[in-house]
């Protein structure tokens, strides 16, 4: 039964499946399909994609990664980021096509992505590769999700103001051409109706938080465009390059979509456009795990439930598997509508599944009320929801808590920029830097030595105390990257103490050593002997004590040059100070 029970995961919810809870998975639920098909409708055209695939990657993607993972909260479906990195993934293809975002192309490429991505989590789940999500430090990540939140918001000025953007390879070209473009093109009722929600949304958030503020602006902008008359859902988008006069007396409007569910087919799999897809993917599975991730672990402890980030990966992985069979692009789990499903009091994974029979019968009945939707109220429901994601506090304190953390955060922020609309190297050249980082500290460990009556660095500037014995302490793996820097240390200690015999190794904070370690270490000894002076190992953790037997590294110095403790060693060699 736990065999099957871990097959099928949502099998877990059979004891709780009452009236009460099922009562309340429904308000739920309810609550996050509100909030879901406006904001599914925004992020689909931030991904570059018609409103409609919104809706299709709110349907399946959020009940499977409900039933398939560990979470009863988690809500799955279109986000920010992702659908960010979907545009930003996919744009490269389309170089010198200004009608590439959003063709039929586009948007197999997009269903495509979402089955590279799922096949990677699931494939890390399975394999219980989970702690690859830790090859991103948090400053990276937050530099990247801090530009990529600009570059969202950003780039929904133009909808607000309803004026033209071109795209090029430079984004911030690009909108600086918008500002520039704004006093002479700006289009009043557009600009009317945006700034209207902004204004709505951000009221509704400070005053009257329960109250679905995405649907109240959605239904407001629909209803003011209709009745005066300022949008034709045959006009041409006054956004895109080949408006007309004619057309710019309209209000872009989402226009005609589509009634019924997606249509279920297989990706159209194309190897060589995989190949080059791969870095994207896994910038989106890094990006969705990150998310998700978090969204669990600011959850789990007000709901008391223990969450598997195995199991978790595994249901995010068969969601946007099964959603690419059913046209969708990338999903991830939404910060704010988990938030609400707990919030709202769901009890289950039920409440997801609610949600989705919301998304259900909107695309069966209810579409035709969505053509009248205008682009600014979906720009200003975008421009709302990434900007919670800002927080340039957090790269300051990691500037505070390690500088090389802090330039690995502010090369990713200022990198994601440049590179817009390519971010994904913005990340990629962020999480280079922020490695390479890591293994220069790791080439340069602490060092100190340490006397009975005081501690001076190696690499300070001044005089230090004559020591016959010093100690000298390390912290760090002692490998291939260090071997010199360690090397180098000991003979600078018996470079400034001419007088000292040997030089008491406090091993305690060495926790691994390889080959070139090992070497390096008889070589020192060797020369040190040579010049009748020597190198004395104290504390030693025992898988370092392990590798040196298997080695014949204590053979060859001796036993007796291996001690337990510093107080002991110095039992044996005397007073370390000279008097």
């Amino acid at each position: 039964m736990n065999i099957i029970k871990k097959i099928f995961p949502f099998l877990n919810w059979g004891p709780l499946l009452n009236g009460p809870n099922l009562r309340a998975d429904l308000v739920a639920g309810i609550a996050v399909s509100l909030v879901l098909i406006p904001q599914s409708m925004a992020y689909a055209q931030l991904a570059g994609l018609p409103p409609i695939y919104g809706l299709y990657a709110a349907l399946l993607p959020g009940l499977i990664g409900a039933m398939w993972g560990s979470s009863f909260h988690l809500a799955t479906g279109p986000v920010a980021m992702t659908s960010l990195l979907t545009m930003a993934t996919l744009t490269p293809f389309g170089i010198g096509d200004p009608n590439f975002i959003g063709s039929e192309r586009y948007i197999g490429l997009a269903i495509l992505l979402a089955f590279m991505v799922g096949a990677v989590r699931l494939l890390i789940g399975v394999f219980k590769l989970t702690v690859m999500g830790n090859f991103l430090s948090q400053p990276v990540i937050r530099g990247f999700i801090n530009a990529g939140a600009l570059i969202i918001s950003s780039s929904q000025i133009s909808k607000i103001f309803g004026v033209q953007m071109q795209r090029s390879n430079f984004y911030l070209h690009d909108i600086l051409n918008v500002f520039i473009a704004i006093p002479r093109e700006i289009h009043l009722p557009t600009f009317g109706i945006g700034l209207s929600a902004l204004v709505i949304l951000w009221a509704l958030k400070k005053y009257l938080p329960k109250v679905p503020a995405a649907l109240v602006v959605v239904t407001l902008g629909s209803i003011v465009v209709k009745f005066m008359g300022w949008a034709d859902l045959h006009a041409v988008d006054p956004n895109l390059p080949v408006a007309t006069e004619a057309s710019r007396r309209f209000v872009a409007v989402v226009g005609y979509v589509p009634p019924g569910l997606p249509k279920f087919a297989l990706p159209a799999f194309d190897l060589n456009m995989m190949i080059h897809m791969i870095p994207g993917a896994f910038v989106v599975m890094f990006i969705g795990f990150m998310e998700f991730n978090s969204v669990n672990k600011a959850i789990a402890p007000k709901s008391g439930q223990k969450i598997d980030v195995t199991q978790e990966m595994i249901g995010q992985g068969v969601s946007a598997l099964v959603g690419s069979f059913s046209s969708c692009y990338p999903t991830s789990g939404s910060f704010s509508r988990t938030a609400l499903n707990f919030a709202a009091g769901g009890k289950t994974g039920m409440s997801s599944v609610f949600a989705a029979g919301m998304v259900f019968l909107t695309l069966l009945f209810f579409t035709q009320f969505l053509g009248f939707l205008p682009q600014a109220v979906l720009a200003a429901i975008i421009i709302m929801a990434v900007a919670s994601l800002i927080d340039f506090k957090a790269m300051i304190h990691a500037m505070k808590v390690d500088k090389f953390d802090g330039i690995s955060a502010w090369i990713t922020f200022f990198a994601s920029l440049l590179f817009a609309p390519h971010i994904v190297n913005g990340i990629l050249l962020g999480g280079s830097v922020a490695l390479g980082l890591h293994l220069y500290k790791t080439m340069r460990p602490h060092v100190q030595i340490v006397s009975n009556l005081e501690i001076t660095c190696t690499d300070c500037e001044g005089q230090h105390r004559q020591v016959r014995n010093p100690v000298m302490s390390f912290d760090g793996q002692l490998y291939f990257a260090n071997v010199s820097y360690f090397e180098d240390a000991v003979n600078d200690i018996f470079h400034q103490n001419p007088q000292a015999e040997r030089v008491l190794l406090d091993g305690a904070g060495i926790n691994e050593i390889d080959a070139s370690g090992e070497l390096m270490l008889r070589e020192l000894v060797t020369n040190l002997r040579e010049q009748e002076k020597d190198l004395t190992f104290v504390d030693l953790k025992p898988q370092i004590i392990e590798v040196m037997e298997r080695s014949g590294f204590i053979k060859f110095v001796g036993k007796d040059n291996f001690y337990k403790s510093i107080a002991e060693a110095r039992e044996r060699y005397g007073i370390t100070l000279d008097e």
